[in-house]
């Protein structure tokens, strides 16, 4: 952050207040710390779905080389 808005924070939190009381001011409050916990949850969450979704690759990629195994080893028994 930088300097200005800082002060323009605490400009804000003061206006906030003498116009708002208090009141408006915690309510401002809970509101940013409610924001930044959802922000915190979906930030674990796709974090979450980006690891299921590699997870999910790696298996269909050793499926894919099962299958092809089975494949080749099918094809040989059937040549002989």
């Amino acid at each position: 952050m930088t300097a200005s808005s800082l002060k323009e924070q605490k400009l804000g939190r003061q206006l906030l207040s003498e116009i708002g009381g208090l009141e408006a001011f915690h309510k401002l409050r809970a509101r940013r710390v409610a924001s930044e916990e959802y922000t915190q949850l979906m930030k674990h969450l796709e974090a979450r779905v980006g690891s299921l979704f590699k997870e999910t690759i790696t298996e269909a990629r050793i499926g894919f080389y099962v299958m092809v195994v089975m494949d080749g080893l099918q094809f040989l028994v059937g040549l002989f």
